[in-house]
């Protein structure tokens, strides 16, 4: 039998807490093993935490001649003493194995566990129970327990990259941008509206649970992608009674948001939405259709009207003016399909014109 597998063996079964196999495995191979500290040092570890002192002393004293300075020997023949009442004699091994190595845990252990119970009839009750045994020679981690560790070291890991990314997951911050200069200060947070209501004009009057509520979508809107749902949230604050230093780091989001194209834009308005409230859409962009009536045309571009949802003639949603710059070619008596952006002018809607499409041949857009 090769000497390996015998103390592979012995080590598995202490890991597993089966004292009485490694004893009855290795007590046979003693002549074979005579020079093995391992051998020795396990067996004696074993026969401790069986409650057989004499043969724990009589293995850990081979295996101490074997390696006379090694710390883990040396700490385990403290607690051996220690076990049987020889206090002084335990404290005096302890300290030899800080010598040997100064961060030793065992006698580290052991030192305390002697100053704090140093009432002696305190300390004979208690290295008579199965306290004593949380200062024998560690066997590592049970391995009946180590999934459930796993599974706690794996949510407490979760927890973690949650917490540092938490922003992401709800689309509050980082998938787009770094917002995290934006967040709202414990003072905006606390106290977030203007409590001088007489002092400025609002369309909104926000609570502070709505204010705290409008912010945090804008921010969660716009890394979610959907910059039209975003500037509606900054709109609502710019407009309201929210403290103007909120107000500025909502204009500051504003320089985050994208023009849009035809196929990318998301939450696009109906009129019906839009004309109830513009300044609630300012800055939004929206996607309607119609023909063009009283067209006015400038030097940088024209100045018409939409007659939205008349494409086929037969009904109108309403009429919006509209401005379209010099770059964009137009028909003027074809439906158009516009990509355009909400604007007030005089307290009214007015479309800013960004791109159109007409259909080449026929009516049908």
């Amino acid at each position: 039998m090769g000497e390996q597998n015998p103390l592979r063996k012995a080590k598995k079964l202490l890991h597993l807490r089966q004292f009485p196999k490694v004893i009855a495995l290795l007590e046979p191979l003693v002549i074979e093993y005579r020079d093995s500290f391992s051998f020795h040092y396990m067996l004696g570890i074993a026969c401790l935490y069986v409650g057989d002192n004499g043969g724990a002393e009589a293995y850990f004293k081979r295996a101490r001649q074997l390696r006379i300075t090694d710390p883990d020997i040396i700490a385990a023949q403290g607690t051996l003493y220690l076990r049987r009442g020889e206090v002084s004699r335990a404290v005096e091994y302890y300290l030899e194995a800080l010598q040997y190595d100064g961060s030793h845990r065992e006698a580290k252990r052991g030192l305390r566990f002697i100053k704090r119970h140093s009432v002696p009839d305190e300390m004979s009750e208690i290295i008579m129970t199965s306290r004593i045994k949380r200062l024998y020679p560690s066997l590592g981690m049970h391995p009946a327990i180590i999934p459930s560790v796993l599974a706690v070291c794996l949510l407490v890991a979760a927890g973690y990259w949650f917490m540092q990314n938490y922003r992401t997951v709800f689309g509050i911050n980082g998938a787009r941008a770094d917002l995290a200069y934006l967040d709202l200060t414990t003072d905006e947070r606390s106290q977030p509206l203007d409590v001088d209501l007489e002092s400025g004009v609002y369309r909104y009057i926000l609570t502070k649970d709505e204010m705290i509520k409008a912010e945090e979508d804008a921010k969660k809107y716009f890394q979610q992608g959907n910059d039209n749902a975003s500037q509606v949230e900054i709109n609502r604050i710019l407009n309201s009674n929210a403290k103007n230093s909120i107000k500025q780091k909502m204009t500051q989001l504003m320089e985050y948001l994208e023009k849009p194209t035809f196929d990318s834009l998301s939450d696009a308005f109906t009129y019906a939405e839009v004309a109830k409230d513009p300044y609630l859409y300012m800055d939004c962009w929206v996607i309607w259709t119609g023909r063009l009536a009283n067209v006015t045309e400038y030097a940088n571009g024209v100045e018409a009207t939409l007659l939205v949802g008349y494409e086929n003639l037969t009904s109108k949603e309403g009429d919006v003016p509209v401005f379209i710059p010099d770059t964009i070619f137009l028909e003027y008596g074809k439906p158009i399909k516009m990509l355009a952006q909400v604007a007030v002018r005089d307290g009214g809607l007015l479309l800013k014109a960004a791109a159109v499409y007409q259909p080449l041949n026929g009516d049908e857009l």
